[in-house]
């Protein structure tokens, strides 16, 4: 499941979580209508972090 608010255009923009059917975190981070921008964090089925991720501007 992912928690995400879209733009006018239906494409993901703003904050994004996640989660794995157990309810732990599977991914964190925020796009920018469709691309992911910035530092996005990637975790296991227990929620802890296994991977940094930064992207710029343009995904």
């Amino acid at each position: 499941m992912i928690d995400v608010k879209l733009d006018s255009f239906g494409k993901y923009n703003d904050a994004a979580f996640e989660y794995y059917e157990n309810g732990a975190l599977k991914t964190k981070g925020k796009y920018n209508h469709g691309f992911r921008i910035g530092q996005w964090k990637e975790c296991d089925k227990k929620g802890n972090i296994n991977a940094i991720v930064n992207y710029d501007s343009n995904g």
